[in-house]
């Protein structure tokens, strides 16, 4: 062992005996051990016994220090690892934003029917706004009585300029959650749909939970749903199906939201095709009383 140390040299004189042995980088360590009335070989053992103990408390010292090291290494990458993916998750958002507003605009741009333009126009300024909160970074904002209607309808008309079916009905709902995230994760849901929900038709549903203290909003659609070895893993970070196009960025994101919004994000088991159902707190009457009014003034 190399806490046992190699005999230089032991002295007696008058019961007290100076042991010397070698140390680490070639240095000596000399030691006094008072052994009157014993031998030189008893304070030569005392010694040896000493500094195995010494020695031992060091290397426990030592390896508690690794440990210090490592965790802190450890956290570093952890945050450094979290912060990668919520870049990620940005970018993922940020290209279906761009891909909604660049569909309208082409559609603009052909000449529609007055109605579907000033729809379209509308739908275009707003998630152009949204996106410029997206590139800023901001922090969240607090949340608040979110009109359902305006968020999903918007959502709504620019996955339909893309060429989408998607079928929708205003419920004249409103739930205390923070707009912008609650357009990411219904975003998110008609992403993945027509990713992996076939060429059916998507439809979106408001409405109020069975408790009456909250909203839910669900996303189904006519695909293959998903694979049973997939369902309890699949809000975890980097999980897709075989063969899917994705990252498994999406619904892990989205799923993150809701819960920062002191909602769920589920996936309700169907007889056919996917249905994910986003479940928020339904906003006070009284919040949305004075929303609406501070909205009027």
């Amino acid at each position: 062992m190399k806490s046992l140390r190699i005999l230089l040299g032991a002295w007696t004189w008058r019961g007290t005996t100076l042991v010397v042995l070698s140390a680490p980088a070639g240095a000596a360590l000399a030691l006094v051990v008072r052994a009157r009335g014993g031998s030189v070989a008893s304070a030569v053992l005392a010694a040896a016994l000493l500094v195995t103990g010494l020695s031992a408390v060091l290397l426990r010292r030592a390896v508690a220090a690794r440990d210090r090291a490592l965790g802190a290494v450890q956290e570093e990458l952890d945050r450094l690892e979290l912060g990668q993916r919520a870049d990620r998750a940005r970018l993922h958002e940020i290209d279906a934003t761009v891909a909604g507003i660049a569909s309208a605009q082409q559609l603009l741009s052909a000449g529609i029917a007055a109605e579907r333009y000033d729809a379209l126009a509308a739908m275009v300024q707003a998630e152009v706004q949204r996106l410029q909160r997206l590139l800023a970074e901001r922090a969240p904002e607090r949340r608040r009585a979110v009109d359902l209607d305006d968020v999903v309808g918007q959502i709504v008309l620019a996955h339909v300029a893309r060429g989408r079916r998607v079928t929708w009905e205003p419920s004249g709902l409103r739930a205390l959650a923070r707009g912008d995230d609650v357009a990411e994760v219904v975003n998110v849901l008609l992403e993945n749909a027509a990713v992996h929900g076939g060429p059916g038709r998507v439809r979106v549903r408001v409405a109020p939970d069975a408790t009456g203290a909250g909203v839910s909003v669900t996303v189904s659609d006519q695909g293959p749903g998903v694979p049973p070895e997939l369902r309890e893993r699949l809000f975890d970070w980097g999980v897709s199906r075989p063969g899917s196009p994705g990252q498994g960025i999406g619904l892990h994101a989205a799923a993150e939201l809701a819960h920062q919004m002191g909602g769920r994000l589920e996936l309700r088991p169907g007889v056919r095709g996917a249905t994910f159902a986003l479940h928020l707190p339904a906003a006070p009457v009284e919040v949305s009383r004075r929303e609406h009014v501070a909205q009027a003034s």
